[in-house]
């Protein structure tokens, strides 16, 4: 081979191996850089869904404390227990059966209002779309899942949330707190059911814009590992979707971490 041809030859080599090495170099310089970026998008959104959901419950609890409070639901428990055959309509006559009527319904939070005595006696109503009117019922506990929240609020004397999959497969949770006179004395139950709707506006994320595009999602899971707002890419998780992944382990473990790992799904996924 002439010695122009090898030099040529050298020279395309060495443009050809530095080609390849630049672009090596610049593929994973850029790899780094957009996982870097995205683990901080992902940070920073879950500092924001945090701050919010926290706030969600805060607030929820806020609201229990204050209707076990109020004059309004010692009335009710009046009622309860000075009525045996007491009628829905006779207590629509009363004024705050209209306070209650605009408040749930107008926060848009909440799906069932229940006051009850320590014997499981319950003036109950439902509240939502289906369901706009709203009339109190006189009744007594047949649910097992609502004596369940009677009981745990009774023996703790404390405010708890709770929540189940029922028999219809459908996922309920209640927040419920203790209702004391004014020597103390524990004299009833109020609870109301939080609409799963209210937290999956938090949670749940299905506009491509909103920053998480076609693949991204938030939600919440459990000490049981059970999701606790939907999935973005499975019907019904609520309750019925397990997320024992290395994210879901270490949140629960009070361990701030992001990486790459396999999500629910067995896909890979970067994950705060």
């Amino acid at each position: 081979m002439r010695i122009n041809n090898k030099l040529a030859l050298l020279f395309l080599l060495i443009g050809i191996f530095s080609g390849v090495t630049v672009g090596v170099y610049s593929y994973y310089s850029a790899k780094k850089a957009l996982v870097s970026r995205t683990f901080d998008q992902l940070k920073s959104l879950k500092v924001v869904k945090k701050k919010q959901i926290e706030g969600f419950y805060a607030d929820r609890i806020r609201d229990i404390n204050l209707f076990a409070q109020s004059e309004d639901v010692s009335k009710l428990l009046t009622i309860i227990s000075t009525n045996s055959k007491f009628q829905s309509n006779e207590i629509a006559q009363y004024e705050y059966n209209r306070y209650f009527n605009r408040y749930i319904q107008s926060c848009g939070y909440y799906e069932q209002f229940i006051v009850g005595d320590t014997l499981g006696n319950i003036i109950f109503t439902e509240v939502t779309e289906s369901k706009p009117d709203f009339n109190f019922v006189l009744d007594t506990i047949k649910s097992k899942l609502l004596k369940n929240v009677f009981n745990k609020t009774i023996l703790s004397k404390q405010t708890i949330i709770q929540d189940y999959q029922n028999d219809n497969d459908k996922p309920l949770s209640y927040i419920a707190s203790p209702i004391e006179n004014n020597n103390g004395k524990l004299i009833g139950v109020i609870a109301m059911e939080i609409s799963l709707n209210s937290i999956n506006k938090i949670m749940l994320e299905n506009n491509n814009q909103s920053g998480l595009g076609n693949t991204g999602e938030t939600y919440l899971v459990g000490s049981d590992f059970l999701m606790r707002s939907c999935s973005r890419f499975k019907e019904q998780s609520v309750l019925s979707t397990h997320v024992r992944t290395k994210a879901s382990i270490n949140a629960l473990n009070n361990i701030d971490s992001t990486e790459i790992i396999k999500d629910y799904r067995n896909i890979n996924v970067l994950s705060s």
